[in-house]
């Protein structure tokens, strides 16, 4: 597990995507997730500090997490090394896209 990386009390992968906290970057990064990445579009929670969508990846369930005060990260839907393996290849290329969009910071 690399330094940036982190895991919640369910010991689900937490990849960090961007530190910017613009609410953009997360709508951003749900479109590139449905229209270039195939997901579909599961439950959304939203809060002024903290934002949850969940997507469905090819079988893989994946949530795009927003916090106000830490920005973008891709959380696995399980603590399994397939569901992981998954996570890390959407992040990478999320990121990628969201540096192409001027949102990486």
């Amino acid at each position: 597990m690399s330094e940036a990386e982190r895991r919640d009390p369910q010991g689900r992968l937490i990849l960090p995507l961007t530190q910017n906290t613009d609410p953009y970057a997360l709508r951003k990064a749900g479109e590139l997730l449905e229209h270039e990445a195939g997901a579909e579009a599961k439950d959304r929670f939203s809060s002024a500090e903290l934002r949850f969508w969940d997507f469905v990846h090819r079988g893989t369930p994946v949530t795009l997490q927003w916090e106000r005060d830490a920005g973008l990260s891709l959380v696995a839907g399980a603590a399994e090394d397939g569901v992981e393996t998954t996570t890390r290849d959407l992040a990478l290329v999320l990121r990628t896209k969201l540096d192409a969009a001027g949102l990486v910071s």
